[in-house]
């Protein structure tokens, strides 16, 4: 299938969309403007992601075809990034608000590096996994103990290795 640009938006096309002879099923020129439209509205009136399986249905397409677009389509992929640069700027705002307050900051932040990985996760790093020190690096010092985080219990020493029943809290004299 040969794709050209529209010559309004700049959008490709099957060609033949081009010359205003309608292709109802096709991903034309006017589907993509109408995405990039409701795309915004929905950030706009939500400060939100898209619902964008919603979107693409209501146009007459599927998600697979939208990403097969954004991969193939530089015009209409730097248009929808426009959108969802939109979106980072408001959660860039909210990130803000919420560091004053006791929670939401994780959330934002998580979504800022998601959205903008090139500016916060430059690496392109799993940050489980690269925050995390390696077996080899631990067991490279020379005292190290390879432990575990337990939760806590009133267990004395030796009673765990023995499976032997730590005391009740509760029940305890002490408490």
């Amino acid at each position: 299938m040969t794709m050209l640009p529209d010559p309004v938006t700049g959008y490709l096309q099957d060609a033949r969309a081009t010359g205003n002879i309608p292709q109802s099923n096709a991903f034309d020129s006017v589907k993509k403007s109408k995405l990039i439209q409701l795309a915004q509205d929905y950030i706009d009136k939500y400060h939100n992601f898209p619902p964008l399986s919603d979107i693409t249905k209501s146009l007459g397409i599927s998600i697979r075809t939208f990403h097969h677009h954004i991969a193939n389509d530089p015009k209409f992929k730097s248009d929808y990034r426009e959108v969802e640069s939109h979106l980072q700027s408001h959660f860039a705002q909210s990130l803000g608000e919420k560091a004053l307050k006791p929670q939401g900051t994780l959330a934002a932040l998580a979504a800022l590096r998601f959205l903008e990985s090139h500016a916060w996760n430059p690496a392109g790093l799993n940050p489980a996994a690269s925050n995390a020190p390696s077996k080899e690096l631990i067991q490279s010092f020379e005292d190290a103990i390879d432990a575990e985080i337990v939760p806590e219990t009133s267990a004395k020493p030796g009673q765990l290795e023995n499976n032997t029943p730590p005391e009740n809290h509760l029940n305890s004299e002490t408490h």
